[in-house]
């Protein structure tokens, strides 16, 4: 579901090609329904006995993400190139308009997922973005096409880390994946991440806001721990037997305290009990379901 779900968000602006995705890789129920003996699973489909369940596990992953309108609506019509399927009669069709795409395309850059792009003043666009690169006198500290890079690299950071965030997130296994090469564009990647998780509020509640913070502040630390370690280990014994080893020693002390901190903070807010909108929603519409209750034989206003 993942690589699916992975491939369809390169598509997401096109219904076009988003349709052409489903007829090749997520279709091979009707497919087989059609061609019968004939049928050979293609390199890359998803089985036929799997693919349904499959469908409705992205349905239920892009349910609350508008920008996978034609995905979603594509799936509750079942509409495929091969076979007539029924409509699924758990969800309503999304209305589709003349402001569909700009619309999507929005919702990209509100998620961060609007990456890479073509030239930094691209990114620039957002003001956050704008008061970042000033803070860092990006025009003048560095060409364009290496700030553009660190801004590829933190925005597709930050992708991994929103998703990953659903399931428990490890900020020390990030940093030592992140740390790899240029030391100085790692710094800068990690300032820009954690920049951006302090700043990022987009279809977050209250208490998904301060977990955020709270990784912001965690990664910085974090990295920090990392490189005052790596120092350390980079200075001769001899080096490390004066006060100023015990003063680092001290600090990296304080570091490892905080993180600790941080996380149990964290892994509070974690277990809530707290579900994501999206799984809310599906949640809500599997109970009218069960009681005869669905978008076809009743209305919103009644529900609401």
């Amino acid at each position: 579901m993942k690589s699916a779900i992975d491939a369809l968000s390169l598509l997401r602006n096109s219904k076009r090609k988003t349709r052409e995705y489903f007829n090749r890789y997520l279709f091979a129920d009707a497919r087989q329904m059609s061609q019968k003996e004939d049928f050979v699973l293609r390199e890359g489909e998803v089985d036929f006995e799997d693919v349904k369940h499959v469908r409705f596990e992205i349905m239920n992953a892009v349910f609350n993400d508008e920008s996978f309108i034609f995905a979603y609506n594509i799936i509750v019509m079942q509409k495929n190139d091969y076979h007539k399927l029924l409509q699924l009669n758990c969800c309503k069709i999304k209305e589709i308009n003349s402001e569909t795409i700009s619309n999507i395309e929005r919702i990209c850059s509100m998620y961060k997922e609007d990456y890479p792009k073509q030239h930094l003043c691209d990114y620039l666009i957002d003001s956050k973005n704008e008061e970042y690169a000033r803070s860092k006198n990006c025009f003048f500290n560095g060409d364009s096409d290496w700030w553009k890079e660190i801004f590829d690299k933190a925005y597709e950071q930050f992708d991994i880390i929103r998703v990953k965030l659903v399931n428990g997130f490890d900020e020390q296994s990030f940093v030592e994946s992140i740390c790899t090469g240029d030391k100085k564009m790692n710094h800068e990647v990690i300032e820009l991440v954690s920049y951006m998780l302090k700043n990022y509020s987009y279809d977050l509640d209250e208490i998904q806001i301060r977990r955020y913070r709270l990784l912001s502040e965690s990664l910085k630390i974090t990295y920090s721990l990392k490189q005052s370690e790596s120092n350390m280990l980079a200075e001769p014994m001899t080096a490390r037997e004066n006060n100023k080893e015990r003063n680092e020693e001290s600090e990296i002390d304080k570091l490892k305290n905080e993180i600790d901190r941080l996380k149990s903070e964290n892994e509070r807010l974690k277990d809530a009990n707290v579900m994501p909108c999206s799984q809310q929603a599906m949640a809500f519409i599997y109970l009218l379901n069960l009681i005869g209750i669905n978008t076809e034989n009743t209305k919103k206003s009644i529900i609401a």
